[in-house]
């Protein structure tokens, strides 16, 4: 490759992590405790998740457990989220039945609900750069390219939801709540 001296050199360090920022950003932290709340009480105790796959085969539901999360497997985050979204009524009927809706009042909230259908759409767009960040022999530039492009995504994004237009978020058309 010939020098040359006019060009701006670009310096990234550690650039799949930088993806990570985009969850502070966003500030849906109060979404990600709820639902890891919400998991953690139907896994924390072996009755409890006993008792939800039993649940959930009775009903005849098309999923038979719901993903688990922790902080340490950051990663999993947008499958627990989808997933939680995909078993949202079974949940709901679930607690009903246990007496505990009360204890996980965001459930009835319609602006959580929101945030956390937002969430879910949101965290899977972040999910798709980060595994296009993972590929093999992959050189700097296309990771840059890829960052920068949902760079520009996340501002075409925020103008639609600006807007109100949700018609590139699948979970909020499809569940959208009033605002």
């Amino acid at each position: 490759m010939k020098h040359q001296p006019g060009k701006e050199i670009i310096f990234l360090h550690c650039i799949i992590h930088q993806e990570i920022l985009c969850k502070r950003v966003l500030k849906l932290k109060h979404v990600i405790l709820d639902v890891t709340n919400i998991v953690n009480f139907i896994w924390g105790r072996a009755l409890n998740h006993r008792q939800f796959l039993r649940f959930l085969k009775e009903i005849e539901c098309d999923f038979t457990d719901i993903s688990y999360h922790t902080d340490i497997r950051w990663l999993s985050l947008p499958k627990v989220l989808k997933r939680s979204h995909d078993l949202l009524d079974e949940i709901v009927n679930f607690l009903y039945v246990k007496d505990k809706l009360n204890k996980f009042c965001e459930l009835k909230d319609e602006q959580w609900l929101n945030d956390f259908f937002f969430s879910v759409d949101i965290l899977s767009f972040k999910n798709e750069l980060n595994l296009l960040l993972q590929w093999k022999r992959l050189f700097v530039y296309d990771m840059y390219t890829n960052v920068t492009s949902f760079t520009r995504k996340l501002k075409f994004f925020s103008q639609q939801l600006q807007n109100k237009k949700v018609n590139s978020f699948c979970n909020i058309a499809n569940t959208f709540l009033s605002w």
